[in-house]
Parts: structure tokens; sequence; C-alpha cells
């Protein structure tokens, strides 16, 4: 099977990634830098000595059917949808420096508010996303703004030396997930984290990587008024091949509360205003590729409980007992083919977690979709997932979520 049908199933799994091009080294370091800057199947605008500045971007429409009206974090409620359209800017100063930025907009859901403190059965407080511009928390309703998703400076050539320096707006290198999926993963709600940060890297043509990372955690303890570090660690060995692929990455983040769902869904229920103790947490991640076939699997948990003041286990649990402790996994299994002269792929994924009702979030989920490139630059697809809830005990009012099932067709198109 071509490289093409790989990058096809790989771009299901989450492994592409945005133009963040950490040097003017050669190709053979873009598929790490690919899978470490998170992003996926975006449109990457190249730049050289003779094009310093370069454009280009997408647009992902989304109609999604079915029931929508849940309220999980992480699900798309609007029939039509706009669920990323944006525009990328890179810009060679040098060898050594570059430029990205990404503005996005982004009207997929809106973050519900009116639903805090406590979670309501028959519509959760949850949204679509509190990482991308335009689902900001603190906001009744979505902003429907362009907003910068991405902005940084990359100081480095891999093919001269290894390491490089990141300094910026941009997604850390933990856990692996998709940029603006149709539906983001259990493991991405505990994972996907967005802030301003100072990043050092390395990346050997081996395939060996890894990366430190640091920013200002976004929320502060309840008893003190200063801001408190943020630290992560990321170690990964890929092999990328058309034939045989795989890889394996661990991470480490100091802080839960800076994973940007957490911040949203933690910042309704903490009594404190402020977190009573940072809770660290790991997530574990590996693919494999043989031929059309590909499987990813991920798994991430606290390390630490929560604290009850911020976040209990379950809606009527005691205040005296141990927080929540929460963990998620998940599993996708793709096909790819060419049919017709088209590339396509089929998969199903299996998500399931525990301790995640007041996160908003459902015990399992089951996903199944298809894909085609209908033109160059021009995908469709069509996604159906099944999700289902806690038991009863888990709610205050002991009234669950029914179980919710939705069809999502996405129309992307690339430019640039």
């Amino acid at each position: 099977m071509r490289l093409k049908l790989i990058v096809a199933s790989m771009s299901v799994l989450g492994f592409m990634s945005s133009a963040a091009y950490a040097a003017e080294q050669t190709n053979w370091a873009q598929p790490y830098l690919d899978s470490m800057s998170q992003n996926t199947n975006r449109a990457k605008p190249t730049v050289d000595c003779n094009k310093p500045i370069a454009f280009a971007g997408g647009i992902n429409f989304d109609f999604r059917l079915g029931n929508r009206h849940i309220g999980y974090m992480g699900e798309n409620t609007e029939r039509f949808s706009l669920n990323d359209a944006y525009l990328n800017a890179t810009a060679r100063v040098n060898p050594l420096v570059k430029g990205f930025i990404e503005f996005s907009y982004n009207n997929a859901t809106e973050i519900n508010n009116n639903d805090a403190n406590g979670v309501n059965p028959t519509r959760l407080a949850g949204g679509y996303s509190n990482v991308y511009p335009g689902t900001a928390s603190g906001q009744n309703g979505f902003n429907n703004l362009v907003g910068l998703q991405q902005g940084f400076v990359t100081f480095g050539n891999l093919d001269a030396f290894p390491a490089f320096i990141q300094i910026g707006r941009q997604f850390e290198d933990y856990g692996r997930y998709q940029i603006h999926p149709i539906t983001r993963s259990l493991t991405q709600e505990l994972t996907e984290t967005l802030r301003t940060s100072m990043n050092l890297a390395f990346v050997l043509p081996m395939g060996l990587h890894g990366q430190v990372y640091m920013f200002d955690s976004p929320q502060k303890r309840y008893d003190d008024s200063h801001s408190y570090l943020t630290y992560g660690v990321a170690l990964g060995f890929d092999k990328f091949c058309d034939q045989l692929g795989y890889g394996l990455n661990l991470g480490y983040l100091s802080n839960m509360f800076s994973v940007n769902d957490i911040d949203y869904v933690t910042r309704l229920q903490e009594l404190n205003n402020g977190f009573a103790h940072r809770v660290g947490s790991w997530d574990i991640n590996g693919h494999v590729n043989y031929g059309p076939f590909s499987l990813m699997l991920e798994y991430t948990a606290s390390i630490q409980y929560f604290s009850p003041y911020d976040i209990l286990p379950r809606a009527n649990a005691n205040p005296n007992s141990a927080g929540a402790s929460p963990w998620a996994a998940s599993g996708l299994f793709n096909y790819a083919f060419d049919k017709w002269c088209k590339n396509q792929n089929v998969y199903v994924g299996y998500q399931a977690g525990g301790d995640l009702p007041l996160f908003l979030l459902p015990s399992n989920r089951w996903i199944a979709g298809y894909n085609i490139d209908l033109w160059k630059q021009l995908n469709l697809g069509l996604e159906y997932s099944h999700d289902h809830p806690y038991a009863v005990t888990h709610y205050d009012s002991g009234t669950a979520p029914q179980n919710s099932n939705a069809v999502t067709f996405r129309a992307a198109v690339k430019f640039g």
C-alpha cells in the first residue's frame, strides 16, 4: 500500500500536524515535529530563502443529526457549524529562526455556564471545547469571532543540532489527539493543553524524541495570590514507515488543572475560588501500522486524587471522602484503501473512563466512520457515535442522562 494511504490512515488517528516547523531541516524530521505539535491534517505553509512568508488554510463544515443536547464536554451541539475555519502563516526570519501564527474561527457550540454548580441530567454544563477560539469559558454562548489559536517562534536547525527551543502559544506534547475533530475523545478531554509556554525539545534521526515545557497554571491555590508553574515532560520513539510503522510515547503533566477543559469544569464546581492542591497526571499512547491497517491506543489518568473541595467522584458523595481520580482509555482501528482512484478509509473506535461524570463526560463511547478524498484537498467524512452515561447514583437528582446517538457529516477543504 502506497504511502499516501498510510498518511490518510494516520490522519484519523490524530498523528498529523499544522505548520509547526521547528527549523530549516530536511524532510526526515517533519513527521516527528508533526506528532509533537498536536496539529492534525492542517494546511501547512512552507517557506525557504526565496519565499520567506507563506500562507495556507482550511475549512471544516459539520452537519450533525441525532441527540445533540446532552451537554457532554467535547461534543458539538450545533446542527450546522464551522468547526474550524483557519488561516496559517509561517515566516522564515533566517535559517535558525521561524515564526508561526494560526488564526481560527469556530462556532461548534457554546460553553453553557447557565448550568454551572452541578450536573443537570437533562442538560449538562458542557460544550465542545474550552480550548479553541470562540468557545472560551466565562461566556454565555460562543464568541463567533476569529481568534489567535497558535503563535510561536522556533529557534533551531535539526540538520545542524538535534535540539530546538519553541516559545509562544502552542499545544503541548502531552497525549495525542486531533485539533477540531468531529467529537473530542475522552482521552483528549483529559490531555489537550493549549498554553503560552517555553519548550525545549530534541529529535534524533533514529526516531527518539522528547520535550520539556513550562507555563503558568491558569488557576491559583485558594489560599494564595500568586500563580504556580506547571511543567511537563514527554519522551517517545516513533518509526514512520508505509509498510510497518510503530511508536510509543510517554507524558507527565505536573498540574491537571492546566488541561483546558479540566480547568473549565473544576472552576464550575470548586468551592474556594482556587484549587486545594495540585494533581499530577500521566499519559501513555502508542500506534502501529502494517500496510493499510493501523491502530492507536491511549491511556491517561490522574496520579493524585482531586480534593473534594474541587471535584467529587460523584455528585452525592460524602464531602469528607477523597475526590475524583479520573482516567480514560481509547482505541481506534483504521483501514485505508484506494478505490475508484480515491484515497478512502473506514475506522471504528471505543473509549471508556472512570470518575468522569462531574468532568461532564459519558461512561463510554463507540464511534465508527468513513472518509474519502473526493478531489485534491477536499475530504468528505461521515461519523456515527454512541454515548453511554454513568449509573444513576452518579447524579444529584437521581436521574441520569439517556443513551445518545449522533451522525455527523464533515466536509473539509484545504488550500495554500
